[in-house]
């Protein structure tokens, strides 16, 4: 009831902040102030003066459909911070315009896949001139502040962990996956490493402290609406290149099979990057020795056991065909189709392996980040359905034939 007073009491920002913070690093730095930096939001130690890296950024949280948002107040940055006290400050015209903070309240316990690390420091109504938070170690920290809910988050960061069906562990699991401190972290920089991991074609997800996002809405079951709060991402998709917080998922691109040393470096320019380097490759699994299945809630065995497709005669380690004559689809629900009775190799609406797609016209996407086809009204009943490729597994074609 407190966090829902809070939404809709008061949501006002100030326009002038709103209008002047920039996320450009060449942002034209005015003012009669003192303090170097251009106008905007800071994590600042008590008795210091905020700099350019201190600076916390708009950062779109979590939608509808695994999609991403806007949300008009909401700000965070990795930062470094030492053991001290820290509050948020507002700077306009180099001058600090107001300092915000106030009483800690218990972190809540769940949120992270891993033992001890679901809490985080939370302020949950934070106030002008509010108390300084204490950070009681060093370390990289991911800051969050809601102007809106009156928020502010400093979540410790321990470590990145690789997540899904690119690895050998699958969607369920990234202890295997754990990228962890390498070297003497500072504020130039800090790195997680971790070598030896297997990745195959498929894709996959960069997290920290083992999870996918920090909930903080008034009502988890009333949907993405701003006045509901918000989910902000703890995961990266995008390209190794170009991370981005919830994007769509990374990919181990056909051929590209191996052991990898993944590493995962902050520094206060470049922020979170990422690299990885195939130390020890693999040759692609035979394309007559795979096992592909319909799953889903379409499908007779629901999203609990797939319904496999035969493969046909003449099939070669570079080219076959796999074929179900027969197997019903209800409309209204959702299938996609795998190999091996796992995530790592999946045909769904617009992954980069799907080739030519003919007969899905009873089909639609269900869109999002990870989309299924969904039958549409009138689209059920019986189906073959026939996978096949001719070029060892990098573009695999998919037939629909209403029976």
């Amino acid at each position: 009831m407190m966090k829902k007073m809070r939404l809709f009491s008061s949501i006002v920002m100030l326009g002038v902040m709103a209008l002047a913070i920039s996320c450009d690093d060449d942002a034209a730095i005015d003012g009669g102030g003192s303090i170097p930096v251009a106008d905007g939001f800071y994590v600042a130690k008590v008795g210091s003066v905020p700099t350019t890296s201190d600076q916390l950024v708009a950062e779109k949280v979590e939608a509808d459909g695994f999609g991403s948002q806007v949300r008009e107040g909401f700000f965070a940055k990795f930062v470094y911070l030492t053991a001290g006290n820290y509050n948020v400050v507002s700077v306009i015209d180099q001058e600090i315009s107001k300092t915000y903070g106030g009483p800690v309240v218990a972190s809540p316990t769940t949120g992270s896949d891993c033992d001890g690390l679901s809490a985080y420091t939370l302020v949950q109504e934070f106030a002008e001139n509010g108390a300084a938070i204490s950070v009681s170690s060093d370390g990289l920290y991911k800051v969050f502040f809601d102007n809106s809910l009156k928020e502010i988050i400093f979540m410790k960061i321990t470590k990145f962990n690789l997540i899904g069906g690119a690895t050998e562990f699958g969607w369920s699991n990234d202890v295997k996956g754990d990228l962890v401190v390498n070297g003497t972290p500072s504020a130039t920089g800090v790195t997680f490493r971790g070598t030896e991991k297997l990745m195959k074609k498929g894709e996959y997800k960069l997290r920290y402290n083992c999870r996918w996002t920090l909930d903080r809405r008034v009502d988890p079951a009333a949907g993405f609406a701003a006045a509901n709060g918000y989910v902000a991402f703890t995961n990266f998709g995008g390209t190794v290149a170009a991370l981005d917080p919830g994007g769509s998922n990374l990919q181990i691109a056909f051929g590209a099979d191996g052991r990898y040393t993944v590493e995962v470096k902050w520094t206060p320019a470049d922020g979170v990057k990422m690299t990885t380097t195939n130390t020890a490759p693999i040759a692609p699994k035979p394309v007559n020795d795979y096992a592909w299945g319909i799953i889903g809630s379409a499908t007779p065995g629901g999203w609990d056991a797939d319904t496999n497709l035969d493969l046909r005669a003449g099939a070669t380690a570079t080219a076959a065909t796999y074929e179900i004559a027969s197997v019903a689809l209800t409309a209204g629900n959702e299938f996609k189709i795998r190999a091996n009775d796992a995530w790592s190799i999946v045909i769904k609406p617009g992954i980069d392996i799907l080739g030519t797609v003919t007969g899905d016209s009873n089909f639609e996407s269900t869109g999002g980040g990870d989309p299924n086809w969904k039958v549409k009204a009138g689209g059920g009943g019986n189906y073959k359905v026939t996978v096949a490729t001719t070029n060892g597994g990098e573009k695999w074609t998919l037939t629909f034939v209403k029976l």
